[in-house]
């Protein structure tokens, strides 16, 4: 679908739609999901003047697998009103898009996320504002705000959880604009994270119950990184009850580790030079 005023494909409520080996260009949005349940593969979206891929309406079902969403306007993808559980979004490129990579909304809880690249966007990488999210691989490098940003969820325990994928894509935040990582909200568990090259690394302003920890902690290795920053390499700001272990903080511009109004938080096992 190529040059469609609203967009390449709409969908309306199809009990199950397949939408596979396609490219759509310089489309209103490259492929409006609305209701019903729906399988994206192989495709490339860009140049849309909105969003990539867009859904609304509760989809009972969303996946979308092997596909990149280049260069649009809005968002790479943005992904809401998906029944809890049931969106999965896997080996996905979202890069040069004009808000965020991949934005996932309250609305759509339980996403899980694989192996995806989203560098490049006028403002995150990847938003993740559901609950009971799950990231196995990412790389959100050179946004112009923040690489991965979780914001606090109101009225929620957040259950997010970030990790290394086991292919060639770790978890990387490096060459942001602004924070590499901001983990605001609860309950969340970072692992491996690697922040270098941003305006700050680790962002842990208003969090409360988030761990960043190395994957595999004991071993002596400092297994997450926080490096090169502008200004601070981790920041503690109304953080309580979190923890930062096994890091290492190092050749950051002003501060390594900066904390202020926060409490029964635990540093441990961090290496913080130059």
């Amino acid at each position: 679908g190529i040059d469609n005023s609203r967009a390449g494909v709409v969908s309306f409520t199809a009990t199950e739609v397949s939408v596979r080996n396609s490219e759509f260009r310089r489309n209103g949005l490259g492929i409006e999901l609305l209701g019903g349940s729906a399988t994206v593969e192989g495709v490339t979206a860009r140049n849309s003047d909105g969003a990539g891929l867009d859904t609304a309406l509760d989809l009972s079902r969303l996946t979308v697998d092997d596909s990149v969403f280049t260069d649009n306007g809005g968002q790479g993808l943005l992904v809401r009103e998906v029944a809890d559980g049931t969106a999965r979004i896997r080996n996905v490129t979202a890069n040069g898009n004009g808000v965020d990579g991949i934005a996932i909304r309250s609305s759509a809880p339980g996403a899980t996320l694989a192996e995806i690249t989203a560098s490049g966007n006028d403002r995150h990488g990847v938003l993740l504002g559901s609950r009971d999210t799950t990231v196995v691989g990412a790389m959100a490098n050179d946004n112009t705000e923040s690489g991965l940003v979780l914001p606090a969820l109101a009225g929620a325990t957040d259950g997010r959880e970030l990790r290394p994928g086991d292919g060639e894509i770790g978890l990387e935040a490096s060459g942001n604009g602004q924070a590499g990582a901001r983990l605001s909200g609860s309950d969340t568990t970072v692992v491996g994270l690697q922040a270098d090259d941003n305006r700050d690394g680790i962002d842990l302003t208003d969090a409360t119950g988030v761990t960043v920890t190395d994957a595999t902690p004991g071993d002596g290795d400092r297994g997450v990184g926080a490096r090169s920053n502008t200004r601070y390499g981790v920041v503690l700001s109304n953080t309580t009850d979190s923890a930062v272990n096994e890091t290492l903080v190092q050749g950051n511009g002003v501060t390594g580790i900066h904390a202020v109004s926060s409490e029964r938080n635990l540093l441990a096992d961090l290496t913080v030079n130059d």
